[in-house]
């Protein structure tokens, strides 16, 4: 990594800062998001699927032992809980969990990524029990189609302007993997959907796993990267809306841009300052951004699988034999033993 970003580092380090948000978030799980990863059914076959040709190692948990889940990390203090998987509408255990979760502690923060092209009756079902709904939706018709397959863009619009009439557009994010072909649709996709009165837009790069690897050729480089952040820039500067764009720059990204980006190289100058995310008003409007400078696997996030092995983060699903990455199956090892396992992956990252 550049000596200067090491340096930076090295400051926010010996601040104590960094320190103390990893001994934080390592003893305690009130910062962590559990990405409880349920449904193994999807309708698509979407060409940057991070689970490709994965099959599950193991049976799927059942409702109670899902509860059971969700219970040991609350108690351990755990309060975000993020539903996914390969589509979470085709679960029918999703909208109880919800509920579950909403029984625990109305305050816990509850929240499903979804595809939103099928079983539109699902999306009442959660409605009263999210704080979120966050919809994969990778372009204008054309750009979406090619990702996802022909019509899925007509079936997800359609599903969409149904469900605000159950669930608060405020509460809707459309999230964008981003590729060559959908880059420049970027600001006519938003004033799309923001007339629906959706206002949070997600966008972050494909990554070559899984399907993705036959994608290679769509890749988008960091020069494109930073041309469309500096295009969304400029449309919220021209903008009246009350937007939030939130972009995520990748952890093996960051070299490259600090070098070459002298706009986001400020932005890694604030983010450094301060250990939060980063967030600029322009207009009526937000430009945010998300840094993985430390790729510390389960410090933020732990994922279980729909057979209970608990993971990193999603990407893992793309390896066959993912259950050799986890920490162990929550169905066979207690929670406690579990994090203590999980302290010491941390630890072992840090020291690495």
């Amino acid at each position: 990594m550049n000596k200067q970003v090491l340096q930076l580092l090295e400051d926010f380090y010996s601040q104590k800062l960094l320190r103390k948000q990893i001994k934080a978030a390592t003893n305690k799980l009130d910062a962590l998001i559990l990405d409880l990863s349920v449904s193994y059914a999807c309708n698509l076959n979407c060409k940057h699927c991070y689970w490709g040709d994965t099959t599950l190692v193991g049976n799927p948990l059942s409702l109670n032992e899902w509860k059971t889940v969700i219970e040991a990390f609350y108690d351990q203090g755990c309060r975000h809980f993020h539903f996914s998987g390969k589509e979470s509408s085709l679960n029918s255990q999703i909208p109880q969990l919800c509920k579950y979760v909403k029984q625990l502690d109305a305050g816990n923060f509850c929240g499903i990524i979804s595809n939103a092209s099928s079983n539109l009756p699902f999306f009442e079902a959660v409605s009263n029990d999210i704080d979120y709904l966050e919809i994969s939706v990778d372009g204008l018709p054309e750009q979406h189609d090619f990702i996802r397959g022909a019509g899925s863009f007509d079936k997800m619009e359609h599903n969409l302007k149904q469900l605000i009439s159950w669930i608060n557009p405020e509460k809707i994010n459309l999230a964008t993997s981003l590729y060559q072909g959908n880059q420049s649709c970027m600001p006519e996709l938003i004033f799309r959907f923001s007339s629906l009165g959706i206002t949070k837009f997600f966008a972050s790069p494909i990554l070559p796993i899984g399907h993705a690897k036959n994608l290679s050729h769509q890749l988008i480089s960091n020069e494109d990267y930073s041309r469309l952040i500096q295009k969304t820039h400029h449309f919220l500067e021209e903008s009246e809306q009350a937007l939030n764009i939130y972009f995520c720059i990748q952890h093996h990204t960051i070299p490259d841009f600090w070098q070459e980006d002298a706009y986001l190289r400020k932005r890694f100058e604030q983010f450094l300052a301060t250990g939060q995310n980063v967030e600029e008003k322009l207009n009526n409007s937000w430009l945010q951004f998300s840094f993985e400078f430390f790729d510390l696997p389960y410090l933020y996030q732990m994922v279980i699988s729909p057979d209970g092995y608990v993971l990193p983060k999603p990407d893992c699903f793309h390896a066959k034999n993912y259950h050799e990455l986890s920490l162990e199956n929550i169905s066979t090892e207690g929670l406690k033993s579990i994090l203590k396992k999980r302290k010491s992956a941390i630890i072992q990252s840090i020291s690495s």
